[in-house]
This record gives C-alpha cells, sequence and structure tokens, in this order.
C-alpha cells in the first residue's frame, strides 16, 4: 500500500469547512460544481455515520466514468476527521485495487481559518500516473467548495 499526503489552507473556519466539505456535501457538491457533479446519495446505512455508503453521480458529459460508490469506515464530527473507502465506480475499477482516503480540518489558532489535511492509501492493479491526479481531483473540490462557501456568505 502506497500512501500521499497532503495539505490545503483554506480562508475559511474549520466548522463552516467541515459542514460544506461533509455534514451537506450532498447538497454542496452538485451547487459547486453543477458541470461536474449531477447528484450526491446516501443508498445504505446512516447518512453521516461509519457505515453509511455513498454514491456520487457525474454528469454525462464528463466522460471518465459515471458514479463513484464509498462507504464512511470512520466519522468524528468533534474532531472534524473522516475516513472512507471507494469501493466501486470511479478509478477503482481501471487503476487502483483500494482506494481510502483520511480527511481532516484543522482549525487555525485565529478560528477563521483552516487547513484541509488529505491521506490517501491506495494500491495499484497497474503501473500508472494517475496519482497526481487524486491531487489534483481534491485540491480542485476544496477550491470549489471555498469559492461556493464565499458565494453563498456574499449573498447573504
Amino acid at each position: 500500500m502506497e500512501i500521499m499526503e497532503f495539505d490545503i489552507p483554506v480562508q475559511q473556519p474549520a466548522e463552516l469547512v467541515w459542514r460544506s466539505h461533509v455534514k451537506n456535501f450532498q447538497v454542496t457538491l452538485p451547487a459547486c460544481n453543477p458541470g461536474h457533479y449531477k447528484k450526491v446519495e446516501y443508498v445504505d446505512g446512516p447518512p453521516l455515520a461509519a457505515g453509511g455508503v455513498v454514491k456520487i453521480y457525474y454528469v454525462e458529459e464528463f466522460g471518465h466514468y459515471d458514479y463513484v460508490k464509498f462507504r464512511w469506515d470512520e466519522m468524528d464530527h468533534d474532531n472534524y476527521f473522516c475516513k472512507l473507502t471507494i469501493f466501486e465506480g470511479g478509478f477503482i475499477s481501471k487503476k487502483f485495487a483500494s482506494l481510502v482516503y483520511h480527511h481532516r480540518v484543522i482549525p487555525s489558532s485565529d478560528d477563521l481559518s483552516c487547513t484541509v489535511s488529505w491521506k490517501i492509501e491506495y494500491d495499484d492493479l497497474e503501473q500508472h500516473d494517475c496519482h497526481d491526479i487524486l491531487k489534483e481531483e481534491l485540491t480542485k473540490f476544496c477550491n470549489l467548495i471555498s469559492d461556493h462557501i464565499d458565494d453563498t456568505i456574499k449573498a447573504t
């Protein structure tokens, strides 16, 4: 198993980022990038707790894949941490034998910003160069949600 770790600084409070990234992501994700994400639905188990299964649908124009399914393995809302395993769809059937994400939002000392910390554990099916795509997608994900948060705040 290989591991990739990286941090993304965000200029918003940790609670707001956690709420947008995790608690409300079924609404936030399609709203922040409607040209990429079609919808998010809970398909089995508890919605925001360990054991819950989520399916993210991509728009048809996306082209790379139709959906991805994952299971929440760990969820700690008090400490802004979750762990999830992708088990169907996306790259899992094409490039990776396993793909596990650890997502943590770390508050700053001033409570006005935070750091989104990612750890990705993966096993490749074959030699490929898709590892940087994982980091690029998560960085894009964080930036899109941050922009969405800013737009929502401005609109109120």
